[in-house]
């Protein structure tokens, strides 16, 4: 049943694997090979899917690229322009657009988050409708949840625990690891700030820097230490 329902319009497509592309109508460009990879897509065109169950919801979206098991597997209509890389990778997004999964459960909790790139396994894991964020590094951000935006983490569990944070930026292992709600800190270094919960505004760069803020804001560090 690969391709089966393909019609006159349908141009350029690639189905191998039981069921694969088996709603593809007039869509086109579309590469899906896996059991029933791609298999919900009708008019969409340009997407990629490769394994199985990979973009299993997605009927009308375009532009999609699902690699791994499960990838990417309950985009729907209007989840354009995403990559998911990774068994579980960005399996739970629906609609959001623009974003960018590669990793083990990678974003595998957005729905509707739109703008968001996580790469390392389980980076942005637990974000559900939180935009505009940045993880790169196994667990990094990976408690940020609907109210996380604008967020960046760099290294191992950089931002680990920002659930509710906003403006931060940690660049390190373990950088800003205990932030839960403190916004618009600044954080470069191994362990830099890796202390502060709920302090923000601070600006703290080198080993170990602001090892001891807490809850305390405004604070500026520079060197190790």
């Amino acid at each position: 049943n690969a391709g089966n329902s393909i019609a006159s319009g349908g141009n350029y497509n690639v189905a191998v694997g039981d069921e694969a592309g088996t709603a593809i109508t007039t869509g086109d460009g579309n590469v899906v090979v896996g059991y029933v990879a791609g298999d919900a897509i009708t008019t969409g065109n340009n997407n990629t899917a490769l394994g199985a169950y990979a973009l299993t919801s997605e009927d009308e979206a375009s532009a999609i690229t699902a690699i791994g098991y499960n990838a990417g597997n309950s985009i729907e209509s209007g989840g354009n322009y995403n990559v998911a890389v990774g068994d579980e990778a960005g399996t739970a997004l629906t609609t959001g657009d623009n974003n960018t999964f590669v990793g083990y459960a990678a974003g595998d909790a957005q729905t509707t988050a739109s703008n968001n790139v996580a790469v390392g396994q389980n980076a942005l894991g637990a974000n559900t409708t939180g935009t505009n964020n940045v993880a790169i590094g196994k667990g990094a951000v990976a408690t940020c949840t609907t109210a996380g935006n604008h967020l960046v983490g760099i290294g191992y569990q950089a931002l680990a625990a920002a659930a509710d944070s906003q403006f931060c930026v940690a660049i390190g292992k373990d950088a800003g690891l205990s932030v839960t709600s403190g916004d618009g800190n600044v954080l470069a270094g191994y362990h830099c700030g890796d202390a502060i919960t709920t302090g923000g505004y601070n600006a703290c760069f080198g080993d170990n820097a602001g090892g001891a803020i807490t809850t305390a804001s405004g604070i500026l560090c520079l060197g190790q230490n």
